[in-house]
């Protein structure tokens, strides 16, 4: 199954980033990440990206997120944030 180019833009060259990220880094949606959310099935997401999008509440660390992610390996699911992160869609939450 060929994969919808409208909905693999966040995984561009553009938006590929080596930042770093940790089991106890907490991430928290930007505007244009909670409009990606809002905009319900109208979003330009891949499945698997919407999915960590809408656990990311700026409480629960990446390892939580992960646990909650049994079927992704956690090293998937930390490229997808660093591409959502890279696309403006997630920052992290700072004290």
């Amino acid at each position: 199954m060929p994969i919808d180019q409208s909905r693999a833009l966040v995984y561009g060259a553009d938006n590929r980033t080596e930042t770093p990220i940790y089991p106890r880094d907490v991430f928290t949606l930007t505007e244009a990440g909670l409009a990606q959310i809002q905009s319900g099935s109208a979003t330009a997401l891949p499945r698997e990206a919407l999915a960590i999008l809408v656990l990311l509440d700026g409480k629960e660390d990446v390892g939580h997120v992960e646990q909650r992610l049994p079927h992704e390996p956690s090293l998937n699911v930390r490229n997808v944030m660093r591409s959502l992160l890279a696309a403006g869609l997630i920052r992290e939450v700072t004290l």
